[in-house]
């Protein structure tokens, strides 16, 4: 069976059609992910420094630690209150929209200070 003139072509015309849907619906896809991806290290690193922080670690070591895990481009803030030190990373979100949608992302941990105290000296008592 032979396909007639006015079916000719058609194929290629839906194709035409349904590739740039089928691109962008790929794209949106890539960026969702990558802002999971995003937001999951600002939550690592928030941690990671507010671990560092909590154990008197200074603020520069704690920025450092957090942006380790983010980058250097990230924002990183240190506050203590009330025997609680609280670290908040922010990033913008980088992926296929990033250009277009500048979304900044947010994490914040919280730590409670550790209080060290030197550890006790035995007594060494000679025995006879």
């Amino acid at each position: 069976m032979r396909s007639t003139s006015v079916e000719r072509g058609s194929v290629t015309a839906e194709l035409a059609v349904l590739l740039p849907v089928i691109t962008m619906l790929f794209a949106i896809i890539v960026f969702t992910a990558q802002l999971g991806l995003t937001q999951l290290r600002l939550d690592d690193a928030a941690r990671a420094g507010a671990r560092q922080a909590a154990r008197g670690e200074t603020t520069a070591g704690t920025v450092q630690a957090a942006r380790t895990i983010i980058g250097q481009d990230a924002s990183v803030t240190v506050s203590s209150t009330e025997g609680f030190v609280t670290v908040t990373v922010s990033a913008t979100a980088r992926g296929p929209f990033a250009s277009v949608l500048a979304w900044r992302l947010n994490a914040q941990a919280s730590a409670q200070l550790e209080q060290f105290s030197p550890p006790e000296q035995p007594s060494i008592s000679s025995a006879r």
